[in-house]
């Protein structure tokens, strides 16, 4: 398993983070593993009639709107993910692609029918994060 218990093995060092401020790893004298966030985000919002249970969805943040969710998208990679690439981080993973059944951390729905982050700011910090 990687991110969220670092082993020392391996050629990546891997961190998994939600809810708590992502910051650079400590490392041990000699480690040269590649840093990568593997899993972060975990922002959510049920966009009704687009889930699989309005009342069984789970999220590690809720917002409200698109607008407020699109808000935080941004504010997370400005102020813990850019500042990462000085400290020599190499790629991440945004949990997740798709809202799955119950966990509403998606960036499209459940239905695949809505993209519940506004999908100019999406390639914006992609192209930021280009490695």
């Amino acid at each position: 398993a990687s991110g969220w218990h670092d082993q020392g093995a391996g050629d990546l060092l891997s961190v998994h983070r939600y809810i708590l401020r992502l910051r650079p790893p400590r490392r041990k004298a000699g480690d040269r593993r590649v840093f990568c966030v593997t899993e972060y985000g975990g922002y959510s919002h049920v966009a009704p009639g687009h889930v699989w249970s309005e009342r069984g969805s789970f999220g590690y943040k809720m917002y409200k709107d698109r607008t407020v969710l699109t808000k935080a998208y941004r504010a997370l990679h400005e102020r813990q993910i850019f500042p990462l690439l000085a400290a020599g981080l190499a790629a991440v993973v945004y949990t997740q692609l798709t809202d799955v059944e119950g966990e509403v951390n998606g960036l499209y729905t459940y239905d695949r029918a809505l993209c519940k982050v506004d999908e100019a700011t999406v390639k914006e910090i992609n192209l930021r994060l280009h490695f």
